[in-house]
């Protein structure tokens, strides 16, 4: 539940060890992450630097959940596999969110992190990726 996201995001704020979660929402009776384990994940992936896959249940947390978690991974460098399961049907707009950062961080956003990188990298990190229609 909640109380099991809140421990969890909480341990990986600062732990880059971990490379794949999978949080399922089947956790006990009530189980799954609702709306306030959505936001403690969202706050845990502002500053992880490790996760690299992220799959997580959402049954219970309902689209209002699901874009605060998009939310965190706007400003997440280091996540590049985000999906949801038990979602029933994830909007597309948020899907292709999702995909975008994803994207984004599989490129290699995270350089513009480091000091004395020239900008010129970034136009080649774009220039790699797909075009959208």
């Amino acid at each position: 539940g909640d109380m099991g996201a809140k421990y969890i995001a909480t341990g990986l704020q600062y732990n880059s060890t971990l490379k794949k979660l999978v949080y399922s929402n089947s956790t006990g009776s009530g189980g799954g992450m609702g709306i306030d384990g959505s936001r403690w994940f969202s706050t845990m992936l502002k500053v992880n630097r490790g996760l690299r896959t992220l799959i997580v249940g959402c049954k219970k947390m309902g689209k209002e959940g699901q874009n605060v978690l998009v939310e965190g991974l706007e400003h997440n460098f280091y996540l590049e596999e985000f999906y949801f399961f038990n979602a029933g049907t994830v909007c597309p707009t948020l899907r292709i969110q999702i995909d975008f950062f994803c994207q984004l961080n599989k490129m290699g956003r995270r350089i513009l992190r480091e000091e004395n990188v020239p900008l010129a990298v970034w136009a080649e990190i774009l220039s790699k990726l797909p075009k959208r229609n």
